[in-house]
């Protein structure tokens, strides 16, 4: 099938450097707090019978917990059930907060939670857009750590030598994750589990509830609550991200996948382990500094490519032609890469066209391998609200006017996914693959790594000059 000329490709691309420059002066709520102390309220009895308590708040900072914590917290969260909802907590964004819960710790020692019915003596969580944001950071810290490593790379305003903080992700989903988003469905509409038509408006609902509280700008009004008006106040108190973070995966992925339906066909997600060996193919060398370095995903799908390559590069970009796995996308870059939602500016390049020829010739091994012969670009084209979904970039299915357009074969329309995957190819320069281009094969290629642009802070001399291995370039 017909490509693309080269000058197409350098325009499609600047294109997708253009909406990615409108989405970082645009980011959504800032992670304004973290590192900041959060405030648990404790009701500690001072008699055995409880009748006379005192309200204490004291502080708590997140810090990065060992092992050994983590792996009992695991267990406690297994052998737990899950939280039943107090109807006496309110937390309608159109209403008056009501209720609360807190610690409770009578002399007995026995931890445990009360609910307080009445006014909030302390500014309440669950009432704005963006609520849920630095309690999830609290609990990232505690457990993974990318957003402390977020933070300490945003306040140096370069690259730090330090390497990225790595997470293991599950092989498949965890039966505790699944059941507690389940449950959650459940407190959406238990007729989910019956009629088609309520189950994908509860998914839809929980997914857009879950970006509106984490302050995406891509759900930006309090979701529509088709149900018995108390969703909200449910979910608010039974939706668990910690369980999310505990065992790193894509449960929401798994969760479409595990529900697609003749109604809404979910397409099949690659699984963990073999975007792990993609990510790794484009990031051979076990030494190698790839944190600047920028991966184009197309059709990323729930974004498994992205979580784990979160783990070597902070330039992620994900291209998706379905809203809803765009969505999920999206809530797993705030759980598991905060950089992709929330880019760092100095590595934000106004690339030349040689530079971008360069850049071009990396990110574009992604496109060959997953779309076999098919261009992307040319079977895509931007979608009207596509910004709408950054830091993935929507995209639609090109019309068939538009192929025409472009000098394509109309008969037979390009695929958006293979049928199979192909086999990565051998990078340049490894052994079993082809030599490294010299810079004569390559007129008016810059093989230079990509620098900031003037004015910009710059990492050490050693990140500017290195030379990365290049992936194969597209054909025009």
């Amino acid at each position: 099938m017909s490509q693309l000329p080269q000058s197409g490709q350098l325009q499609v691309f600047q294109s997708l450097i253009s909406s990615r420059r409108r989405y970082i002066q645009n980011l959504p709520i800032q992670p304004d707090r973290i590192g900041v102390p959060l405030v648990y309220p404790t009701i500690v009895d001072l008699r055995e019978d409880g009748d006379e308590s005192i309200l204490t708040y004291p502080t708590v900072a997140a810090k990065r917990q060992p092992k050994r914590v983590l792996d009992l917290l695991r267990q406690q969260k297994v052998k737990s059930p899950f939280r039943l909802p107090d109807p006496r907590i309110k937390r309608s964004p159109n209403a008056p907060a009501e209720g609360w819960a807190a610690y409770h710790l009578p002399r007995s020692g026995e931890l445990e939670v009360a609910y307080v019915g009445g006014d909030i003596p302390f500014q309440p969580l669950g009432t704005t857009a963006g609520w849920m944001l630095s309690p999830m950071i609290d609990d990232e810290t505690c457990i993974l750590g990318h957003w402390q490593y977020w933070k300490e790379i945003q306040e140096a305003g370069t690259l730090l030598n330090t390497s990225i903080p790595r997470i293991v992700f599950e092989s498949k989903p965890h039966p505790k994750v699944m059941g507690m988003l389940h449950y959650c469905l459940d407190m959406i509409t238990p007729a989910w589990r019956v009629n088609t038509q309520q189950k994908w408006n509860a998914v839809r609902y929980l997914i857009d509830w879950i970006l509106w509280s984490l302050g995406h700008c891509s759900v930006p009004d309090f979701p529509t609550d088709l149900w018995d008006g108390g969703v909200h106040d449910r979910l608010f108190q039974v939706f668990d991200v910690s369980y999310l973070l505990l065992w790193p995966y894509d449960h929401l992925g798994a969760l479409l996948e595990e529900l697609s339906d003749e109604s809404y066909r979910v397409p099949p997600q690659i699984s963990m382990e073999v975007a792990e060996r993609e990510v790794k193919s484009l990031f051979p060398y076990r030494n190698g500094d790839y944190r600047d370095q920028l991966l184009v995903d197309p059709e990323t799908g729930t974004g498994r490519i992205l979580m784990t390559a979160s783990n070597y590069s902070f330039e992620l970009l994900g291209l998706n032609t379905d809203a809803l796995l765009s969505k999920v996308a999206i809530i797993n870059l705030y759980l598991f890469a905060p950089w992709g939602v929330f880019p760092f500016e100095f590595l934000q390049h106004d690339l030349d066209s040689a530079e971008l020829q360069a850049c071009l010739g990396r990110t574009l091994s992604v496109v060959k391998r997953k779309q076999l012969n098919a261009d992307y670009f040319s079977a895509t084209e931007p979608a009207l609200d596509g910004d709408r979904y950054q830091p993935i970039q929507l995209r639609q299915r090109r019309t068939t006017k538009s192929l025409a357009d472009l000098g394509l074969n109309v008969k037979k329309a390009p695929q958006i996914m293979p049928t199979q995957r192909m086999e990565a190819p051998v990078l340049p320069g490894l052994p079993g693959g082809p030599p490294l281009p010299s810079p004569q094969d390559l007129p008016g290629l810059s093989l230079r790594s990509i620098t900031p642009a003037s004015g910009s802070k710059s990492s050490n001399s050693q990140n500017q000059n290195r030379l990365l291995p290049q992936g194969d370039d597209e054909q025009s």
